[in-house]
């Protein structure tokens, strides 16, 4: 099922310059799920190229149900999308 998260720590590595105006892939993935606390790691690629530009290490933690009943994601300006499968 999908989740918000409030972001506890990020950390940043860019790798290489990072481009404006160009087509970038964003990828991220779970690494470690203790309910309530989730570790993950994502990257972004330039999508011409395939060139890994920057790292990325998060710790999260997911939002209260109370949180949740208020949360109105259009005022916010977010775009949630279904997850695939």
């Amino acid at each position: 099922t999908a989740r918000l998260f409030y972001t506890m720590r990020l950390t940043l590595r860019y790798r290489h310059n990072t481009p404006t105006r160009r087509l970038l892939r964003l990828e991220g993935w779970v690494v470690k799920d203790k309910g309530r606390v989730v570790t993950a790691h994502g990257a972004i690629y330039d999508d011409a190229t395939d060139q890994r530009l920057v790292d990325a290490e998060a710790l999260l933690m997911s939002l209260p149900p109370e949180a949740l009943q208020n949360l109105d994601p259009e005022a916010l300006g977010w775009k949630i999308y279904p997850l695939d499968g």
